[in-house]
């Protein structure tokens, strides 16, 4: 983001213990229940063609895609 924006951002690092925790605080955060899942490292995945985009042949692009064209 910073390479196609020219801007800095700041940056933080949650272990997942750290986010565990939170989440044993407020279980029903979707945002840390997201960020959770991808520090353990199994994430959520599917196949690319099982997706609503490609099933309508909808283009997906990165975010440098799409925040070079979003300008």
């Amino acid at each position: 983001m910073e390479r196609v924006t020219q801007q800095t951002f700041s940056k933080a690092l949650h272990t997942l213990p750290a986010l565990l925790e939170q989440l044993r605080t407020d279980p029903d955060d979707a945002m840390l229940r997201y960020r959770a899942a991808f520090a353990r490292g199994d994430g959520v995945w599917w196949p690319m063609g099982d997706t609503w985009n490609a099933r309508h042949q909808l283009p997906t692009q990165d975010i440098a895609g799409w925040l070079q064209t979003a300008r």
